[in-house]
Protein backbone atom coordinates (compact mmCIF):
# COMPACT_ATOMS: atom_id res chain seq x y z
CA UNK A 1 0.00 0.00 0.00
CA UNK A 2 2.82 2.51 0.76
CA UNK A 3 4.75 1.76 -2.51
CA UNK A 4 1.33 2.69 -4.20
CA UNK A 5 0.81 5.77 -2.60
CA UNK A 6 4.81 6.95 -2.93
CA UNK A 7 4.27 6.07 -6.46
CA UNK A 8 0.67 8.03 -6.70
CA UNK A 9 2.21 11.02 -5.04
CA UNK A 10 5.85 11.38 -7.24
CA UNK A 11 3.40 10.65 -10.62
CA UNK A 12 0.91 13.85 -9.02
CA UNK A 13 3.99 16.27 -8.58
CA UNK A 14 6.04 15.32 -11.75
CA UNK A 15 2.88 15.94 -13.78
CA UNK A 16 1.70 19.08 -11.36
CA UNK A 17 4.99 20.86 -11.76
CA UNK A 18 6.07 20.82 -15.20
CA UNK A 19 2.48 22.30 -15.77
CA UNK A 20 2.18 24.96 -13.73
CA UNK A 21 5.62 26.06 -15.27
CA UNK A 22 3.98 25.98 -18.66
CA UNK A 23 1.14 27.33 -17.87
CA UNK A 24 2.73 30.58 -16.31
CA UNK A 25 5.96 30.67 -19.01
CA UNK A 26 5.98 33.42 -22.17
CA UNK A 27 6.85 30.99 -23.98
CA UNK A 28 10.61 31.32 -23.34
CA UNK A 29 10.73 29.30 -20.16
CA UNK A 30 10.93 32.63 -17.78
CA UNK A 31 7.83 32.97 -15.45
CA UNK A 32 5.86 35.67 -16.19
CA UNK A 33 3.29 37.50 -13.79
CA UNK A 34 0.30 39.34 -15.22
CA UNK A 35 -1.80 42.00 -13.35
CA UNK A 36 -5.42 41.26 -12.81
CA UNK A 37 -6.34 44.16 -15.39
CA UNK A 38 -4.35 42.27 -18.26
CA UNK A 39 -6.08 38.97 -17.40
CA UNK A 40 -8.15 37.48 -20.57
CA UNK A 41 -11.23 34.98 -19.52
CA UNK A 42 -11.36 31.48 -20.38
CA UNK A 43 -14.13 31.72 -22.42
CA UNK A 44 -12.97 35.30 -24.32
CA UNK A 45 -10.89 34.66 -27.55
CA UNK A 46 -10.70 38.82 -27.98
CA UNK A 47 -11.21 41.70 -25.88
CA UNK A 48 -12.34 45.30 -27.68
CA UNK A 49 -10.72 48.29 -26.39
CA UNK A 50 -12.43 51.41 -27.05
CA UNK A 51 -10.18 54.25 -27.96
CA UNK A 52 -10.53 57.98 -27.79
CA UNK A 53 -9.47 58.02 -31.82
CA UNK A 54 -12.67 58.12 -34.47
CA UNK A 55 -12.78 58.71 -38.36
CA UNK A 56 -12.71 62.37 -38.59
CA UNK A 57 -15.64 62.42 -40.92
CA UNK A 58 -18.12 60.64 -39.92
CA UNK A 59 -21.08 60.29 -37.37
CA UNK A 60 -23.34 56.92 -36.07
CA UNK A 61 -26.89 58.99 -35.72
CA UNK A 62 -29.92 57.20 -34.33
CA UNK A 63 -33.06 59.13 -35.41
CA UNK A 64 -36.36 58.51 -32.86
CA UNK A 65 -38.69 56.02 -34.18
CA UNK A 66 -41.44 58.61 -34.89
CA UNK A 67 -38.74 60.55 -37.43
CA UNK A 68 -40.22 59.76 -40.99
CA UNK A 69 -38.02 58.45 -43.47
CA UNK A 70 -38.28 61.76 -45.62
CA UNK A 71 -37.60 63.92 -42.58
CA UNK A 72 -34.32 61.85 -42.33
CA UNK A 73 -33.16 62.31 -46.29
CA UNK A 74 -33.77 66.06 -45.94
CA UNK A 75 -32.00 66.58 -42.87
CA UNK A 76 -28.70 65.00 -44.62
CA UNK A 77 -29.62 67.02 -47.55
CA UNK A 78 -29.89 70.06 -45.52
CA UNK A 79 -26.64 69.65 -43.64
CA UNK A 80 -24.39 67.90 -46.64
CA UNK A 81 -24.58 64.50 -45.03
CA UNK A 82 -24.49 61.67 -46.45
CA UNK A 83 -25.85 57.83 -45.53
CA UNK A 84 -23.04 55.24 -46.33
CA UNK A 85 -24.23 52.59 -44.16
CA UNK A 86 -27.37 51.05 -42.38
CA UNK A 87 -27.02 48.85 -39.09
CA UNK A 88 -30.66 47.51 -39.33
CA UNK A 89 -30.08 45.60 -35.87
CA UNK A 90 -29.92 49.03 -33.55
CA UNK A 91 -31.47 51.38 -36.51
CA UNK A 92 -28.41 53.60 -36.65
CA UNK A 93 -27.19 55.06 -39.82
CA UNK A 94 -23.54 56.60 -40.26
CA UNK A 95 -23.07 59.19 -42.34
CA UNK A 96 -20.05 60.91 -44.28
CA UNK A 97 -19.61 64.80 -43.20
CA UNK A 98 -19.26 67.48 -45.63
CA UNK A 99 -15.58 68.83 -46.35
CA UNK A 100 -15.26 71.09 -43.13
CA UNK A 101 -17.35 70.27 -40.82
CA UNK A 102 -15.77 68.94 -37.77
CA UNK A 103 -16.75 65.99 -35.95
CA UNK A 104 -17.73 68.31 -32.66
CA UNK A 105 -19.96 70.81 -35.25
CA UNK A 106 -21.88 67.70 -37.09
CA UNK A 107 -22.67 66.84 -33.05
CA UNK A 108 -23.99 69.97 -31.83
CA UNK A 109 -26.48 70.28 -35.40
CA UNK A 110 -27.45 66.82 -34.07
CA UNK A 111 -28.07 67.75 -30.65
CA UNK A 112 -30.35 70.73 -31.54
CA UNK A 113 -32.68 68.62 -33.79
CA UNK A 114 -35.75 66.84 -31.71
CA UNK A 115 -35.61 64.08 -33.96
CA UNK A 116 -32.51 62.46 -33.19
CA UNK A 117 -32.26 60.03 -30.58
CA UNK A 118 -28.49 60.47 -30.16
CA UNK A 119 -25.23 60.76 -32.38
CA UNK A 120 -21.69 59.96 -31.78
CA UNK A 121 -18.24 59.55 -33.24
CA UNK A 122 -17.53 56.93 -35.04
CA UNK A 123 -14.81 55.76 -32.72
CA UNK A 124 -12.59 53.20 -33.71
CA UNK A 125 -12.47 49.58 -32.10
CA UNK A 126 -9.56 47.50 -31.88
CA UNK A 127 -8.97 43.64 -30.91
CA UNK A 128 -6.30 42.47 -29.08
CA UNK A 129 -5.43 39.01 -28.98
CA UNK A 130 -4.74 36.97 -26.13
CA UNK A 131 -1.19 36.13 -25.04
CA UNK A 132 -0.01 32.89 -25.77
Amino acid sequence: MRCYLKGFLLNVICITIPFLLISCSNGSGNVESRDRDETISKNESYTKTESKEYASDQLLVKFKETAPQSYRKEFYEKHGFIKIDYFESIDVELITLPNGLSVKNALAICKDDDNIEYAEPNYKRYLNAPEH
